[in-house]
């Protein structure tokens, strides 16, 4: 399994908050904050967090919640089986905003990294931010394994006129320098 497989593998492709912020009236800055709170849980290992902010259409789809906390277990457990853990998870600045129907969505841009036997892992990666209530409250799909199709089989309503972020190469910096 590669480190990209591994770390997408915990991520489980959907994050989600149902936090309310105090970011009322502010769709950008409500997304962001909600968004750093799922990363939080994620890259600390609070499932149980992570659990309770992961979109219900995944917590469906893996078989209900304490599924979904079994499979993270087991992808914490293979990574660290692998020499590998996750240091940090870093949103960009760069939001994009759109609305489809009665949803809005949000391409939220964010690098994770981990330490791998190697050295450090850097994957630039996106969440898909969709919220049903003018963007108070969000809920995220992983990007990293999703394309325009799958988005669309997710989420009828996304809007074409918002663009999905390219999928990137996984950076490893070796111990003692160099990239590849």
């Amino acid at each position: 399994m590669s480190i990209r497989e591994s770390q997408l593998a915990i991520v489980t492709l959907v994050l989600s908050s149902s936090a309310v912020f105090a970011a009322h009236g502010d769709p950008e800055r409500a997304v962001k904050e909600q968004a750093r709170a799922a990363c939080d849980a994620f890259v600390h290992g609070d499932l149980d967090k992570f659990a309770s902010l992961t979109n219900p259409k995944l917590v469906q789809v893996m078989g209900g919640r304490e599924r979904m906390i079994e499979v993270l277990k087991f992808g914490q457990q293979e990574m660290n089986a692998r020499g590998m853990r996750l240091l940090s998870a870093s949103l960009q600045p760069q939001v994009e905003l759109a609305q489809g129907g009665e949803e809005w969505f949000a391409v939220v841009p964010y690098h994770l990294e981990m330490g791998v036997p190697a050295g450090r892992a850097l994957v630039k990666t996106w969440l898909l931010g969709i919220s049903a209530d003018q963007g108070k409250t969000w809920t995220f799909v992983d990007g990293g394994r999703l394309d325009a199709d799958g988005v669309k089989r997710l989420f009828p309503q996304f809007p074409t006129k918002l663009p999905l972020p390219a999928r990137q190469q996984t950076k490893v910096e070796r111990k003692g320098g160099g990239e590849r």
